[in-house]
């Protein structure tokens, strides 16, 4: 009977509240930083106990604060404002209005796109995404069951206002389909293309209102309202789907404009699609890149380039990328499903440069037997500009870097190698150092030191993460620990084996990326036992997993409650960005500034975009035995020799730096002495 009645309320009550509100008019990009949303009731409603949520954040919808006479009740044909509770909107005129529980709707409502949604006691009751870049001071309008781009009308119907006509004359906008008739499963495609039949007579930027709807089998799978913006044509903001098998009903309808459309009859476009299963097709398509002009180029001039498939009827991703001979990227990924002549602009300070232009076939719309998916071409770069004469004089001369050593010897794949260098620095304008473990195979992952002041000498600790080897695409051996940057060239040779034990242990980003892409902040390497002397370092992966790119800061800290032993909390603040689908490595480093006398933990802390939260991760620190008598010491910084070093491996010579506690062993027995002493007389002075 239970069952039952939740049945009923389930049935009966739901969709009553799911049809009770609805998104009316957003408020995204205001000339005065007022931001806030609109909704229309259809029926009476309470806010009580409802939440708004944007594509970061949610909120819970209370009275504002400044609102003594307030009421979260509501009745039918109401129109609900919904600001912050610091906004300075005149709300003289407003008499419905709430606000949310702090000082910004979600994250702050985004200028181009967002995704909004209404919900009550978490039962969704109404959503609104947006993808739409707007003028400021212009709302997002429903109108007719349809939104449009118009003038605010907070409080009140939403109107359009009349739009004036370019002094050209009225325009002929046609909609075209923009895919075959017949299409392949499992790829997303660009559905509709927008024209403008009077281009280039009306060449002004033309703002349209189109809506896409999809059925398949007389059921609605989508419906789209999108904004874009043409001068001639467009294929962007016209409605992107991915087909799965069977046969679709396709419309596209400009529903309105920004110049007056003269010829109506075409604005609408309705056609059937079938769709085809490509996983029964048999293939055998092979992937060719050819460089179109020379083999050695010149500095800042294009090279151009093309891919080849030899069969052109199935779908097809392409990826491509330009590298170093680190491996690190020159010309970031740039994904194409066409096989148009690309090109590529090299910018080098040296002399010459090797680069290697990389492409992928990353997505083939039929069963594909061959294997050749993958290639590459050399790029040989030269720079007149720079002699040799010049290069070694500035470079070879002026600058030094020697390796003082590493933490051990021998490693296992998979660990971090802790280097310590000198580096002399002269008049170069170079400021990288980059570090990479190799042998025939890059076994390791760059790490990049910057040296920015000129004429200066240094001395630096810092990790080299090895890659894992859980797959034996490595051999057990001797590997070098090769240093490039500022004009010279250092190695040094270390062991690395293969230890099957740590493999379950291991993360390794380059083959786990494809795999696990939730994980958006994750701790790749960390030692709680720490030396007052030596600095902390942690290493981070953080990846961005979806379609937009992203700013990022992270900074690290030693902390006991509201006390830091580091210094600053942001001292070692780091700013990066992510493109779509890529990952990024950090390294932050931190050292103790005061002596902690009690147990400390080090917080690393990660903050996305404007994001109100940040992510973070706490770690416990635990201080080596007998480490705290020479923390004192190792606050203060090493002295560098006035002599360069000689030796490849380490510094020669007498004394440089002895600390305090080197200072008390000297005379311990002296101290010892004293002491005794101290004590007998103590004992007995009453007898004396």
């Amino acid at each position: 009977m239970k069952k039952f009645i939740i049945v009923i309320i389930f049935i009966f009550i739901v969709p009553t509240i799911l049809s009770q509100v609805q998104f009316n008019e957003v408020m995204s990009n205001p000339t005065d930083s007022n931001e806030w949303i609109e909704f229309f009731l259809f029926d009476d409603f309470n806010f009580s106990n409802t939440t708004l949520t944007d594509n970061y954040y949610q909120d819970e919808i209370v009275c504002c604060d400044f609102n003594i006479n307030c009421s979260l009740f509501f009745f039918k044909d109401d129109y609900v404002l919904i600001f912050d509770q610091d906004t300075s909107f005149n709300i003289s005129n407003i008499k419905k209005f709430l606000c949310v529980d702090d000082n910004s709707l979600g994250n702050g409502l985004g200028n181009k796109q967002d995704n909004l949604t209404l919900a009550k006691e978490n039962i969704i009751i109404n959503n609104y995404a947006y993808e739409i870049d707007t003028e400021k001071g212009d709302t997002i309008s429903k109108i007719n069951s349809s939104w449009f781009i118009a003038k605010p009308t907070p409080g009140t119907v939403n109107e359009l206002h009349e739009q004036k006509q370019d002094s050209v004359g009225n325009v002929d906008l046609e909609v075209l389909l923009n895919i075959n008739e017949k299409v392949f499963s499992n790829t997303e495609y660009k559905l509709f293309k927008l024209k403008n039949n009077n281009y280039p007579e009306h060449n002004n930027q033309i703002n349209i209102t189109f809506n896409v709807n999809i059925s398949n089998e007389n059921n609605l799978v989508f419906s789209e309202t999108y904004f874009p913006q043409l001068k001639s044509y467009t294929t962007t903001k016209t409605g992107n789907f991915l087909f799965e098998d069977g046969v679709y009903f396709l419309c596209g309808k400009i529903e309105s404009s920004s110049i007056l459309d003269k010829n109506i009859e075409n604005n609408q476009l309705c056609v059937h699609v079938t769709v085809i299963n490509t996983k029964n097709i048999s293939c055998n398509i092979s992937l060719e890149t050819q460089i179109v002009n020379d083999k050695i180029f010149e500095n800042k001039n294009k090279i151009q380039f093309k891919h080849y498939l030899t069969n052109k009827s199935f779908p097809f991703i392409i990826e491509y990328w330009v590298e170093d001979l680190f491996g690190d990227k020159v010309k970031n990924k740039v994904q194409t499903s066409n096989l148009n002549t690309k090109s590529f602009t090299p910018k080098i300070n040296e002399q010459d440069r090797v680069f290697f232009l990389k492409s992928k076939l990353n997505f083939l719309g039929c069963n594909n037997s061959n294997k050749n998916l993958y290639n590459e071409k050399v790029l040989l770069i030269k720079n007149n500009q720079v002699s040799t004469e010049d290069e070694e004089s500035n470079e070879l001369i002026e600058n030094e870097i020697i390796i003082l050593g590493t933490d051990k010897e021998e490693y296992f794949f998979g660990d971090v190698v802790m280097l310590e260098i000198y580096v002399k620095k002269g008049d170069s304008s170079k400021t990288v150092v980059s570090t990479q473990v190799k042998s025939k195979k890059i076994v390791s992952y760059t790490t990049k030191t910057y040296f920015k002041d000129k004429n200066t000498e240094y001395e630096i600790k810092f990790p080299v993460l090895l890659r894992s080897n859980c797959e034996n695409k490595f051999k057990d051996g001797e590997y070098g620990i090769e240093i490039e940057g500022l004009g010279v060239i250092v190695s040094k040779n270390i062991n690395i084996f293969t230890n099957r034990q740590k493999c379950n242990l291991i993360y390794d980003p380059l083959e786990t990326v494809a795999k696990d892409k939730n994980k958006e902040f994750e701790l790749i390497h960390f030692s709680n036992e720490t030396s007052a002397i030596d600095p902390i370092f942690s290493i981070i992966r953080i990846f961005n997993d979806d379609n937009l790119t992203h700013n990022y800061t992270i900074h690290s800290y030693i902390y006991s409650g509201p006390k830091s032993y580091s210094g600053e909390r942001t001292k070692n603040l780091q700013n990066f960005s992510l493109e779509p689908e890529s990952y990024k490595l950090i390294t932050l480093k931190n050292s103790y500034d005061e002596i902690p006398d009690k147990e400390v933990n080090l917080k690393i802390k990660l903050k996305k975009d404007t994001d109100k939260t940040q992510k973070e991760i706490t770690l416990p620190l635990k201080m080596m035995k007998n480490d705290k008598s020479i923390i004192e010491d190792s606050l203060n910084p090493t002295k560098l020799v006035n002599e360069k070093p000689k030796d490849g491996n380490k510094i020669t010579g007498g004394i440089i730096y002895e600390s305090t506690s080197a200072k008390i062993k000297n005379y311990s027995f002296v101290f010892v002495v004293f002491i005794i002493l101290l004590f007998i007389y103590l004992l007995f002075k009453d007898y004396l």
